[in-house]
């Protein structure tokens, strides 16, 4: 534990040291042995992306980036490799104990390419937990120590939220703070909604096959958790609330929204990530944050969805303090994935019961 503080302090210390350099006009700066840089839009002067990039003992370089709203990237390159521009491959890519993820590849250019992530959540997701990460591609293979690579997602998780400084922005994260994030249990003015979201919330449950859970009541709800229904599944909390459409932002901006609000939120360092989804036919926004202090930690799992009756559904799956593996517990990723499996079936089954 002792370790992982020190880690965290050496990257806050390694971001200061790059901020100095960005005042100065200096677009690079170092996360420990990753070499860091800030990209900017040239059309428009805002942010386009944070990246990061580390290269190995055989002059391979991975490459890390996260844009502006929060999606992340990854790509290779060597000095070595001469594809035609455009050409793709498939490319295994094995991720510390998590298997192996099946990608396409496509040369961006004679010497880089990048791969297509259909869930970049996922992928992004095991690559801050994992120590090691391999690719082979053909007869090409090649891996990397990312000894510090959660450090690195939460300095680029940091970057961006320093530099998106849009004015409308920032409006926006803070009207969305004074809606749902910041919402205490039970506030609902409408007792209708209250029981639509405990409907939902047992309809998920139930199809999800969650062992262990059990219905929350608001009293048993600790500090700081919003929503309109909760289930526990151990130390994780499963809710369901309701904005309805006049409390709505734009669907597209949720993901960054929420990150928004995440990032002023947390008292340490955070990862984020987000996309937009399409689950069955039903659009989805996907986010994940996780904070990071010397004391603790939490991790989000947001699925965001569209109400019949107008504004969303906002489902979060959310693990306090530090996951412990427990023999036929699932894990606060494994209940987001089969909330995302179950939710059509919820759903319909809650019109149904209307």
């Amino acid at each position: 534990m002792l370790r992982f503080a020190l880690l965290i302090l050496c990257t806050v210390m390694c971001l200061c040291r790059s901020e100095v350099a960005n005042a100065a006009g200096d677009s690079t700066f170092r996360i420990f042995d990753w070499a860091g840089r800030v990209s900017w839009n040239k059309q428009d002067k805002q942010l386009d992306h944070c990246s990061a990039q580390l290269t190995n003992a055989n002059g391979i370089t991975i490459v890390y980036s996260l844009d502006r709203h929060y999606v992340w990237g990854l790509e290779f390159s060597s000095p070595t490799w001469n594809f035609t521009k455009g050409a793709s491959f498939p490319l295994n890519l094995k991720v510390g104990d998590h298997g192996y993820f099946r990608f396409r590849a496509v040369a961006s250019e004679t010497n880089l390419v990048h791969l297509e992530l259909p869930d970049s959540l996922a992928v992004f997701d095991s690559l801050r937990r994992a120590i090691q990460v391999g690719f082979a591609a053909g007869g090409m293979t090649s891996g990397f120590d990312l000894t510090y690579g959660p450090q690195v997602l939460m300095a680029l998780t940091k970057c961006v939220a320093r530099y998106e400084t849009s004015q409308r922005y920032h409006k926006e994260v803070a009207a969305w703070l004074k809606t749902f994030p910041t919402a205490k249990p039970g506030t609902a003015d409408d007792a209708g909604v209250r029981k639509e979201a405990g409907a939902l919330a047992a309809n998920v449950m139930t199809e999800a096959r969650i062992p262990n859970a059990a219905s929350l009541p608001q009293a048993d709800v600790p500090p700081g958790v919003a929503g309109d229904a909760f289930w526990k599944v151990g130390n994780i909390i499963f809710s369901v609330a309701i904005l309805q459409q006049q409390d709505m932002a734009s669907f597209g901006t949720l993901p960054d929204l929420i990150i928004g609000a995440e990032s002023i939120k947390c008292r340490g360092d955070l990862f984020s990530g987000g996309m937009i989804d399409v689950i069955g036919k039903t659009q989805a926004a996907r986010v994940i944050t996780n904070c990071v202090t010397p004391q603790t930690n939490s991790t989000n799992y947001y699925l965001v969805i569209p109400r019949k009756r107008g504004g969303v559904y906002i489902l979060t799956t959310e693990l306090r303090g530090f996951e412990i593996a427990v023999p036929g517990a699932p894990t606060a990723e494994e209940i987001d994935d089969r909330v995302r499996g179950s939710i059509n079936v919820a759903v319909a089954q809650l019109a149904e019961m209307k």
